[in-house]
């Protein structure tokens, strides 16, 4: 508790310091620019008057002089040397000659009498002796021979002044009258020194002084009377928040444990999710991920494997891409149609890889929809085209001969009995006679195989039975003449059994359709 009170007394008071120090320095400050005010505007004035006097000496030169009637108050210039310095008119008035100083002089003298500014034109070597400089013009002019533009200066005392002094320089209408001395164009020949009286500014001054210094205090004040409440209002609530702050504690450990296992669970998905993507980048089977429009949004190595395609040219394209053009459009509308309503399919799909070469996968598509992301399907295809050759050629072994490459007893039968029972039915003599032809080439098949084979042979040869061209009997047929072709190439000399002339007489008929072929199998058996 005692901790807490000091926390809040700490800051509240090392706010009131630093607000405290703002107000005395802003009065500081303040205090300065009205001082610097007050001196501006003394210079101001200063400035003025010298200006317009300069405008009136240099109009003064600038016509040589102007004569005024001779008055106790304008006396002949003694000082002047001018052959026209006195004039009498024609009807007998007394003129003088006044020029630039003595203008100065009498301007002095009515700004002196009217509101106390006192203007004295001065010089380090004047011609008249009153206008020679006080010490502090005489400083003044040796200041702006070193380069001083201006001098303005409070002069304290019983009766405080402004002095403002400016240079007054050589100019081509002076020389008339200063060349003698020695002046040159543009050199500083004196000055006109301003003195104005500065008890006014200097009320007006300390006005704005204590309107400051109110303002401040109030300002001080009000910070004050505003930390000391927010301290009184804000005291009340340290135990409130200390036992806050106990609380939040116990909050904190309690997040921090859950956070703890938020985490732990977050690295065991990051785990999983590391694992996933190692399995998504070695799997051996092909992995598509596609969005709800079909295109590619990512695949894995394996797919660039066994398409052809790099990530880089399928991602973004429709899985049309690999279409084989062997399957017609109700498979895949039927394979839509299954994502739909059942969120997956599963099944063999031809395909064509990069270098056109068709190839057959099993491919298993899934869909996967999480909260308000974007639907996605994944697909896996497994190449199967090696499976379905070495189906293919077991079951054409199972069906058929391997040595005369003709379908077997089973499959013989099979697809026989069909167009057997056409034949008979158009031309029963014709269909029998084939039927025991060929049963009889099965009975003695089992005995006499060489015989029986070259019989059978030559019966599938010559038999006059209406097979499609796509029935494998047909088929059988074409590999069966490959077959000999080969055998009567490289195999027609190979040592082969000879079968017994009773053998030989059971098996090949005397008469008949076949009786020639049937004498030139034994002949040929015999070699």
């Amino acid at each position: 508790m005692h901790g807490g009170l000091s926390r809040l007394w700490a800051r509240p008071v090392a706010l009131f310091i630093v607000v405290v120090l703002g107000v005395v320095a802003s009065f500081a400050l303040d205090w300065r620019q009205t001082e610097n005010n007050m001196a501006s505007v003394a210079r101001e004035r200063g400035a003025v008057l010298f200006r317009l006097l300069e405008l009136a000496r240099d109009w003064n030169a600038g016509h040589g002089g102007v004569y005024v009637p001779v008055t106790d108050a304008t006396p002949p210039n003694p000082y002047l040397e001018h052959p026209r310095r006195d004039l009498r008119t024609t009807d007998g008035v007394a003129l003088t000659m006044v020029n630039p100083a003595y203008m100065t002089r009498q301007i002095a003298e009515v700004a002196q009498r009217i509101d106390g500014i006192q203007l004295h034109i001065t010089s380090l070597r004047p011609i008249r002796p009153a206008n020679a400089p006080d010490a502090w013009e005489a400083g003044a002019l040796r200041r702006f021979e070193a380069g001083l533009a201006e001098l303005t200066e409070l002069i304290p005392g019983e009766n405080p002044v402004h002095r403002y002094m400016a240079p007054l320089r050589v100019k081509p209408v002076c020389l008339q009258c200063h060349e003698k001395q020695g002046y040159t164009l543009g050199q500083i020949r004196g000055g006109v020194s301003v003195t104005m009286p500065a008890a006014q500014l200097l009320q007006l001054r300390d006005a704005t002084r204590i309107r400051s210094g109110v303002v401040h205090l109030l300002m001080l004040a009000i910070a004050a009377a505003l930390l000391h409440l927010l301290v009184r209002r804000t005291r009340g609530h340290v135990a409130a928040l200390e036992r806050l702050t106990a609380e939040q504690e116990q909050v904190i450990a309690e997040r921090t444990h859950d956070l703890s296992q938020a985490n732990a669970a977050l690295e065991h998905q990051l785990a999983d999710r590391e694992l996933a993507a190692a399995v998504f980048d070695n799997a051996a089977e092909a992995i598509i991920i596609t969005d709800e429009r079909g295109n590619f949004v990512e695949v894995n190595p394996a797919f660039s494997r066994m398409t052809g395609y790099a990530a880089a040219e399928v991602l973004g394209k429709p899985v049309a891409l690999l279409k084989s053009e062997r399957h017609p459009p109700e498979f895949y509308a039927a394979m839509w149609q299954g994502l739909k309503t059942e969120n997956g399919w599963q099944g063999e799909v031809w395909n064509r890889r990069k270098n056109g070469e068709l190839f057959v996968v099993w491919l298993s598509i899934g869909r996967v929809a999480r909260g308000s992301q974007s639907v996605r399907f994944v697909a896996t295809l497994t190449d199967i085209t090696r499976s379905k050759e070495l189906e293919v050629e077991l079951r054409h072994r199972a069906y058929h001969d391997p040595l005369t490459d003709l379908p077997n007893r089973a499959l013989f039968a099979d697809r026989l009995r069909v167009p057997v029972e056409r034949v008979e039915a158009r031309d029963g003599h014709r269909g029998r006679r084939a039927g025991r032809d060929l049963g009889y080439v099965r009975f003695c098949g089992r005995g006499h195989r060489c015989v029986g084979d070259l019989r059978l042979a030559h019966g599938q040869r010559h038999a006059p039975l209406p097979l499609h061209p796509v029935n494998p009997v047909a088929v059988a047929r074409r590999r069966a003449a490959r077959h000999r072709r080969a055998r009567s190439r490289g195999r027609a000399r190979a040592t082969r059994p000879t079968p017994s002339r009773a053998s030989r007489r059971m098996a090949i008929p005397r008469s008949g359709r076949y009786a020639g072929g049937a004498r030139r199998w034994g002949e040929a058996g015999r070699r």
